[in-house]
């Protein structure tokens, strides 16, 4: 994935400081209205010197597979488009969003706040050459000028899962023999010392 060289973005800071693009009411709203979409329009800045700068706010409720991501509040974050040659780099920073996860141990619902403090993604006006996965790339639609955030915010948000999904670090879990919530009460159940619990101790006399 192609980089800014640090050169570039002391001229890129150096334009935007001079001219600040400035966002329409319409545009503003579009980005921060309820469910609105996470398509925005750049044929102003498509039609720019190399190195003009556009910068965004969102604030909006996102609507993905629940599956995938649950959205328990809105996504707020920074958005900073930048013109390069044959391509517009999208940089988001500062994003927020509560997730809704179901406990890995006890199996109840709870709240979690991802943070994203940086994300970079390069959107093409056409496609490379050398094309390994049309997949890993992403593409400004040149016949609408609109590029849209909706899968490069959907991967960065499932990369900041946490890797336990738990409410918290003292939640007990479910009994795995009766299935009784540990939290809430305990049985009689024998449970296993996890310093002593070894389910393949008797592999290697399997394998002999």
């Amino acid at each position: 994935m192609p980089r800014i060289s640090k050169k570039k973005r002391i001229e890129i800071s150096e334009k935007s400081s001079e001219k600040p693009a400035k966002k329409s009411q319409k545009e503003s709203q579009k980005l921060q209205s309820g469910e609105a979409s996470l398509i925005l329009r750049v044929a102003k800045l498509w039609g720019s010197p190399e190195g003009t700068v556009e910068k965004h706010e969102i604030d909006q409720r996102l609507v993905f597979d629940p599956k995938e991501v649950d959205a328990a509040s809105n996504f707020q974050a920074d958005v900073m488009l930048i013109k390069l040659k044959d391509e517009i780099t999208v940089l988001i920073s500062n994003a927020n969003i509560k997730v809704n996860f179901l406990c890995s141990r006890c199996l109840k619902p709870f709240k979690k706040e991802i943070t994203i403090d940086a994300a970079e993604r390069e959107f093409l006006s056409k496609k490379p050459s050398k094309l390994d996965d049309l997949a890993d790339f992403y593409f400004i639609d040149t016949k609408a000028f609109t590029i849209d955030l909706a899968d490069m915010i959907r991967q960065e948000i499932i990369l900041h899962f946490p890797f336990n999904l738990v409410c918290s670090n003292s939640c007990r879990g479910l009994c795995s023999s009766c299935g009784t919530d540990r939290n809430k009460k305990a049985c009689k159940c024998k449970q296993e010392n996890p310093d002593t619990y070894l389910p393949f101790k008797n592999l290697k006399n399997l394998l002999q």
